[in-house]
């Protein structure tokens, strides 16, 4: 009886536990729920908010081409053509237009992080921005990069070769040589 009585109990308490395990699981399960309705929620947000600003800087890099992307969950990016009145994805479009697109993405990203997090004027900083673009699109490329955001007030672009007739364009040119060492600016 006594053994009978220990088991009771022992069993007793196996359900409590149990009960306990399927209460904390339930609650896990409803937390796991409510985290992947809310990444879903400022993901599309977020996704929203880089589209649009995208649809302001693609159709400058892409001389009115381009003007609307889509980002799906999964971050495929696809772009409305008005000439074909339909989304493409990228593959469709030639290598050049998709850098351009790209070069308009990482942009419309920095401009989120700017509009997100820090107060205040920005600077960006692009290496090699241009390195697949033809001539035209670079200096088309370059005319546009001041016009894109209030808070990016300063662009330092590092590139192996600049069109001649961009360089009024810029404040600042500095060149280096991998033949000197140093140079003084006095």
């Amino acid at each position: 009886m006594k053994h009978a009585g220990h088991l009771h109990d022992e069993l007793e308490s196996l359900h409590e536990r149990m009960q306990d395990a399927k209460t904390k699981i339930a609650v896990r399960t409803l937390a796991n729920e409510l985290l992947a309705g809310a990444n879903d929620h400022l993901s599309t947000e977020f996704n929203n908010d880089v589209r649009d600003l995208v649809s302001r800087t693609l159709p400058l890099f892409t001389e009115g081409r381009y003007e609307h992307l889509q980002i799906d969950k999964n971050m495929v990016v696809s772009v409305f053509s008005g000439e074909k009145r339909d989304f493409l994805d990228l593959e469709e479009v030639s290598s050049g237009t998709q850098r351009q697109i790209m070069l308009a993405l990482r942009l419309a990203l920095s401009q989120e992080l700017v509009n997100r997090s820090v107060e205040g004027e920005q600077f960006l900083f692009l290496d090699e921005p241009f390195a697949f673009f033809d001539e035209a699109r670079t200096k088309s490329s370059l005319k546009v990069l001041p016009q894109l955001s209030d808070q990016i007030n300063q662009i330092f672009v590092v590139a192996q070769d600049f069109p001649e007739e961009n360089m009024p364009d810029f404040d600042l040119h500095l060149e280096c040589f991998r033949e000197i060492d140093f140079i003084s600016l006095a």
